[in-house]
């Protein structure tokens, strides 16, 4: 389930680049360097640590988290929730009890349920906006009433919704209002009339009424919780949100979960007057990402501070760029505009979790007072300019918090800044299709600027792009790393740094990268170390009715894996050719249509929705069944290694990929980095790509990011670790299903993190390819698959119009 989660998060934060802010002021071919003024706006930042109530310290904390984080007028409300490691011979016993409950008596029961119970701590935390603990409001084991929501009337007075769960055999959900006193405890003032209504959130409203946010409905109540008006939105598959409020305007924030995969957004107004939803609905291009505000709604995660028209859906007003501050901004989910002058922000940061063994813990609320400086304390620095086709939270930390400290540091006399190129930062696209072209455009402005030499200084993850591995636009890196401030190559896994050059030349390095290819039982590999079109399609063409090669993949992520395995092949952009013309491009076509499905991944992925919530790696599960010859994999974890390592009784290869001569799996860029070959500041900039490779450095990219580090010992460092959290979690078993499926694992320990490493050090290729040129291919290459056009008829098109693309560059 965390790792279904984990993967659909990064699925919608990279559905848009976002490249984080201003993009003035060039400095390259004759332009002069972007140079800080003393009247550019800039806000300090003042952080304070909000403490969290204390862990026993007799206990290990297995797990922690703070939930919701938001600003009322004048404090600042958490939820947490802190789970301590039970004692082995306890959690056996309550597993056991678990699995056959009637085999303990009530009494007995009730005694180990509390025990086990007292290993959880949780509740609400409210905070002044001087950081101090205003009440601490725990939730007591047995309890059936809950906080669901904290209010704040404009005298200072603190309101909670309560709500109570009934006792069987019904069960009802009753609600009520509550006052909180400064000691946290509450007192009811009235119970609320809901009905059949579950309320998952609620607003105060000027006239000392409430709005009661159901799943399907919003329900208007009186100052007395008595109902005065109600409704539904006539919409199917949608889901009530939130209300957000805007100049004594609410609007129904709703998803629609018609497809699950690409659930969409969008408002609805409600008149508090007729108690009703007006029937238009605004699409929301910022889905997801909207936060309510003391006084008014707020995008929070371009590269602007943005207060939104929620009535068009459009910025009322910039308020700042995140450029104009130091902070690393990830994590900040809540806003408390004071004036122009002062702002607060609150942010929840803590580190990631592993995405099979769940680790989540030590999480931190940090309340930032946002100052603005009469003169910007800079001014005079020259700026280093950086762009990233990644969205900013998915960067790690490690990265964001070294171009703080960096731009902190006032013997510095550059300063690093993130630079937009997207032509709407902050929508997510709905479909693949629609995320592929954004992306496409806004990867073409960057090179257009690369090209004419005034582009950002430095590149972030546009590794897989090929077009920029040019010695007109980025630096050979390989340069740097043999020159006098350069590397040892022995303490870095220098396979992949070469499989990542281009005619020798290495234009942008991977800093973290996954392994991907093609996984074969051995049976059908016949003892070859590499292999090629011929050899897969004999293989194809050999299987039984009842096997297939891979398990149902959408015909365009065939042919993305094979082309951006060995796309450098077919594309020179040096000379401005391209070759797909080739008989051997006319095989892979041929493969994609042997193989490929016609479903797109959406509906292959809602099919799968069972297994796939479930946890359960279905490519593995497939070969491991029989069903299939191979699978396409991209390994990030040592489990995966394993798990496919063991998927076969005679054992597999990983192969990788037809076409490859020399064998092994692919690297894949998850973190890359180059540099501009116009640049003025190619010292300052290796010098940060320094940093990135350091290995404490590498380690804590990886705590976020997934995959594997180029240092050497970081990456057994973070092979061993995992191997660690593994043997944790089987020597403290969990209950139910997590527990069977730790158990269905392969044994991990030190012996596979040196099989997995040598699985590494095979990898002499790297994906990258052309993506608008992909585009291109992809369009045409639908008519061959669905049966309407010859191969060789889409080859020619293909060829005539990806020619046209790279010569017009």
């Amino acid at each position: 389930m965390k790792k279904v989660l984990r993967s659909m998060a990064a699925f919608i934060l990279c559905g848009s680049i976002v490249l984080s802010s201003a993009a003035c002021g060039k400095k390259k071919s004759g332009k002069t360097a972007k140079v800080v003024q003393e009247s550019d706006t800039y806000y300090s930042a003042e952080t304070i640590e909000l403490p969290l109530p204390q862990a026993d310290s007799d206990r290990e904390v297995n797990m922690a988290l703070v939930d919701h984080c938001y600003f009322l007028k004048s404090v600042v409300v958490a939820s947490y929730a802190i789970d301590y490691q039970l004692p082995k011979e306890l959690s056996e016993k309550y597993q056991n009890y678990i699995m056959n409950p009637m085999a303990m008596n009530e009494e007995d029961s009730q005694k180990l349920l509390d025990e086990v119970y007292s290993y959880s701590l949780s509740g609400l935390v409210i905070y002044n906006l001087d950081g101090s603990t205003r009440c601490t409001i725990p939730e007591k084991t047995g309890d059936p009433s809950h906080i669901a929501k904290v209010m704040e009337t404009d005298d200072g007075r603190l309101l909670a919704l309560v709500e109570y769960y009934g006792q069987a055999p019904d069960w009802n959900l009753t609600y009520s209002i509550a006052e909180i006193d400064a000691n946290g405890e509450t007192t009811k003032l009235f119970d609320l009339e809901n009905e059949n209504e579950m309320f998952h959130d609620i607003l105060l409203l000027d006239n000392g009424g409430f709005i009661g946010v159901g799943y399907q409905q919003i329900v208007e109540l009186d100052e007395n919780g008595k109902k005065v008006a109600s409704d539904a939105n006539n919409i199917d598959n949608s889901v009530l949100q939130q209300v957000l409020c805007q100049d004594g305007q609410y609007y129904g924030l709703f998803e629609d979960m018609t497809s699950i995969v690409n659930a969409t957004e969008f408002l609805r107004k409600f008149d508090i007057n007729t108690g009703k939803f007006a029937p238009e609905s605004i699409d929301v291009p910022y889905s997801g990402l909207l936060t309510q505000g003391n006084d008014g709604v707020y995008f929070l995660e371009g590269d602007d501070v943005e207060k939104i028209d929620i009535a068009s859906c459009s910025t009322e007003k910039v308020l700042f760029s995140w450029n104009n501050v130091d902070l690393n901004r990830k994590g900040i989910n809540s806003i408390c505009f004071r004036s122009e002058e002062e702002i607060y922000v609150v942010q929840v940061k803590a580190l990631a979790e592993d995405p099979y063994f769940f680790n989540l813990k030590d999480p931190k609320i940090n309340l930032v007072k946002l100052t603005k400086e009469a003169k910007n304390p800079h001014a005079g620095k020259s700026i280093i300019e950086i762009a990233s086709s990644m969205n900013y939270a998915m960067l790690p930390d490690v990265l964001l918090d070294r171009i703080v400290e960096y731009n902190l540091n006032s013997e510095n006399k550059t300063r690093i800044e993130f630079v937009d190129y997207s032509t709407i930062s902050t929508i997510i696209p709905s479909t693949e299709t629609d995320k592929d072209t954004l992306i496409s455009q806004t990867v073409d402005k960057v090179y257009l600027d690369m090209q004419n030499g005034s582009g950002p200084d430095i590149l972030l993850d546009f590794g897989e792009f090929s077009q920029f591995d040019n010695e007109k636009i980025l630096l050979d890196l390989n340069t740097m790393i043999d020159g006098e401030n350069g590397l040892n190559r022995d303490e870095y896994m220098d396979n992949i740094f070469r499989a990542c050059e281009k005619d020798g030349h290495l234009y942008q390095m991977p800093i973290i990268f996954s392994a991907s290819g093609m996984v074969v039982d051995k049976q059908y590999t016949q003892g070859k170390e590499s292999w090629n079109y011929d050899d897969l399609l004999s293989v194809i063409d050999s299987l039984p009715d009842n096997k297939s090669m891979i398990g149902e993949t959408y015909w365009v992520d065939v042919l993305k894996e094979l082309l951006y395995s060995n796309g450098r092949s077919f594309i020179d952009y040096e000379k401005r050719t391209v070759h797909f013309d080739d008989p051997e491009f006319l095989k892979i076509l041929e493969i994609t249509k042997k193989i490929g499905s016609l479903r797109t991944s959406d509906e292959i992925l809602e099919s799968d929705m069972e297994q796939f919530y479930s946890g359960t790696n279905i490519s593995e599960y497939y070969l491991k069944q029989g069903m299939t010859a191979s699978a396409i994999v991209r390994l990030i974890h040592i489990l995966e290694f394993a798990e496919y390592e063991a998927s076969c009784s005679g054992g597999v290869d990983f192969i990788g990929t037809p076409g490859n001569e020399i064998g092994g799996l692919s690297a894949e860029y998850n973190m890359s980095i180059g540099i501009s070959k116009n640049s003025s500041y190619q010292k300052e900039a290796w010098d940060f790509v320094k940093y990135l490779l350091e290995e404490d450095a590498q380690v804590e990219c990886v705590h976020l990011i997934d995959g594997f580090p180029v240092n050497r010992e970081a990456c057994k460092k973070v092979l061993s670790e995992q191997v660690g959290r593994y043997e944790k979690a089987i020597e403290n078993p969990t209950v139910g299903y997590a527990q069977e499926l730790l158990e269905s694992y392969p044994v991990l320990n030190s012996e596979t993190v040196d099989r997995a490493m040598a699985v590494l050090d095979n990898i002499f290729t790297v994906k990258t390819f052309d993506k608008t040129v992909f585009l291109l291919i992809k369009e045409e290459a639908e008519g061959y698959i669905m049966g309407d056009r010859s191969a060789e008829d889409v080859a020619k098109n293909i060829q005539n119009r990806t020619a046209t693309v790279v010569n017009e560059r």
